[in-house]
């Protein structure tokens, strides 16, 4: 069978000092680090297993020599973010970095706030992915169980979510049901969301929306499919994947699997 190969391998009980090789894998903490080993260009395989943490990916790529995170082949590899820290379960804030094939998500279970607003105190749970710089690609995860799924900001010019399956996000509160599938917002470049299945969350599907910022330069392609809203809890998900804010969004172009524009 195809065995793919990397120039590092990562364990859940790998070491810093390690040779990266699969039988002495490094953590993912080194191969995220801006000091640790992993150059433009590179592949790293995430072995099979839970990585307890919240991780951000420090080292960039470089123009035609990105550096790929990927999941081992067959393998439930998952980041659960029920630890101690700051920023969500996986940030990645430097340029030309492709995530494939992870599990991300947490076994914090607190879904139910008594506190109104977007940022409460008596629930624990953190953000999925956010992406915060250009040329950053998130293909063929499953993103479930957080706060808000993938935060896909301004900053991430010419990005792409690819093939993502972003599911059961969100909490409720008194005022409504909080966190979207993806939340974005975008001034330069095209942002490029394409066949995405979004389902079962207590905010929006794709939320693009500013009040100050920018909204434009969008290629929206859906999966024709529309799940129904959530059994218990407030969502705000309902019969429609895109959901726009309150202002135009400009430059928006969107179509179904077929091709077909919207």
């Amino acid at each position: 069978p195809y065995a793919p190969s990397a120039d590092w391998y990562v364990a859940p009980t790998g070491t810093a000092g390690a040779a990266g090789t699969r039988e002495a894998p490094i953590d993912l903490v080194t191969a995220l680090s801006a000091t640790g080993p992993v150059q433009p260009g590179q592949r790293v395989m995430l072995l099979e297993g839970t990585y307890v943490g919240r991780f951000s990916s420090q080292v960039p790529g470089e123009p035609g020599a990105p550096i790929v995170y990927f999941a081992e082949p067959g393998a439930r590899v998952t980041i659960d973010s029920n630890a101690s820290g700051s920023g969500g379960a996986l940030s990645l804030g430097v340029a030309w970095v492709e995530v494939h094939g992870l599990e991300i998500t947490t076994t914090e279970d607190g879904r139910v706030s008594q506190q109104s607003g977007s940022s409460p105190s008596d629930i624990s749970l953190v953000d999925g992915v956010t992406i915060t710089a250009p040329n950053v690609k998130l293909v063929n995860n499953v993103i479930h169980d957080v706060a808000q799924g993938v935060s896909f900001w301004s900053n991430a010019i010419d990005g792409e979510l690819y093939g993502n399956i972003i599911y059961n996000n969100g909490w409720t509160a008194p005022d409504r049901g909080h966190g979207h599938a993806i939340y974005t917002q975008n001034a330069t470049g095209t942002k490029h969301i394409v066949r995405n299945v979004i389902f079962f969350g207590f905010g929006f599907g794709v939320h693009a929306y500013t009040e100050g910022g920018s909204i434009q330069g969008f290629e929206v392609v859906e999966v024709p499919i529309i799940f129904p809203d959530r059994v218990a809890g407030s969502s705000k998900m309902s019969m429609r994947i895109f959901w726009e804010g309150v202002t135009s969004v400009w430059k928006l172009r969107r179509a179904d699997l077929t091709g077909r524009r919207a």
